[in-house]
Parts: C-alpha cells; sequence; structure tokens
C-alpha cells in the first residue's frame, strides 16, 4: 500500500487484553482504524488460544485497519509483511541478529522467542497483534510444553525504545508494507 494509512492511537494502562478491547470499540461504534497499545495484559491471548499474561514495559498492540485499506492481494501475506517489519526493526537496533519462525514468531538468536504475532478479522476490522518483550519475559508457566523459551529485547540492545512510541513506529511500517 503506497498511500498513509491514518490510525488513532489509543493507549491504555492495564487491561485484560488489547483484542477484545478492540472488539467492545467496534461494537460501540468506532468506524475508523485505530492502535490500541497498553501497558499490561492480565488475559492476553497467544497464538492457539493460550493464556499470556505481558508485564509493563513490553509493546503490546493491537493495529485494527478496516478491510477497505486492505489490498486483496496482500491479505495472505499479512502475518509475512508485520514479520518483516518488526524482525527489521528490531535488527536495526540491536547488537544481535533476530529470526522469523514461520508464521508468527520473532526469535533471538538463541533461538528464544522475543515477540508473537496474531493476525485476526472482527467484523469489517483486520486485527494485527503483536507483543514484543522489551524489558520483561512471561512466566515459563505460559510456555507450552515443547514451546519457546522467551527473551527480553533488553538482554540483546543496550538502547531499549518506549513501548508506545515503539509501537507506533511499527505499525506505520507495517502499513507501509501492507
Amino acid at each position: 500500500m503506497n498511500e498513509e494509512v491514518p490510525f488513532e492511537v489509543i493507549h491504555e494502562g492495564i487491561i485484560e487484553s488489547t483484542i477484545p478491547l478492540s472488539n467492545e470499540m467496534i461494537d460501540k461504534g468506532k468506524k475508523e482504524n485505530f492502535l490500541l497499545n497498553c501497558d499490561e495484559q492480565t488475559n492476553g491471548r497467544g497464538s492457539g488460544n493460550r493464556k499470556w499474561v505481558s508485564q509493563r514495559g513490553n509493546a503490546l498492540t493491537t493495529l485494527n485497519i478496516r478491510e477497505n485499506y486492505m489490498p486483496k492481494e496482500t491479505l495472505k501475506l499479512t502475518p509475512f509483511l508485520i514479520a518483516i517489519s518488526i524482525y527489521e526493526n528490531l535488527n536495526n537496533i540491536s547488537k544481535d541478529k533476530f529470526g522469523i519462525k514461520w508464521p508468527n514468531d520473532i526469535l533471538c538468536s538463541d533461538k528464544s522467542k522475543v515477540c508473537g504475532i496474531l493476525v485476526d478479522k472482527y467484523k469489517d476490522f483486520y486485527q494485527l497483534s503483536f507483543a514484543i518483550n522489551l524489558t520483561q519475559c512471561p512466566d515459563l508457566s505460559q510456555i507450552r510444553k515443547g514451546g519457546r523459551k522467551p527473551c527480553k529485547l533488553e538482554n540483546h540492545c543496550n538502547n531499549i525504545p518506549e513501548p508506545l512510541e515503539f509501537s507506533k513506529l511499527l505499525c506505520k511500517d507495517i502499513c507501509k508494507r501492507l
């Protein structure tokens, strides 16, 4: 998508999860694109509907984009475009290199997980969600048996970005790639 995709930025403190709150906002009449970011999630969702509690200091974001902004020819590529954006931006600020584990994880050089990505559709919005462990890692009890050990960017980078500003930067970059 060559044009700038406009979106409102909404920041919350402690919430259950960005996806259900986004759904609630849409149900209450939200009509335009919006980025929902929070400080903490007490009942977030990871892949496979697993619970994902996320702590303060991480980038916890759902970008809600109306379907008329989503080019049909890129819909299947959306998770990959999000992953590429996060991968490139992390590699730009880190002393270590990151990798992509298709379809929804960004891995540190030691193969531990620094980011998870979800793509959902709710009514006429696509929901592009990501959680990046900037300064905190999830509790190991949240990791499924055989799952990737979590890591945090702080262990790989001297200059940790502020979560909301980093989320806005990533969402602008993701929109340019759509």
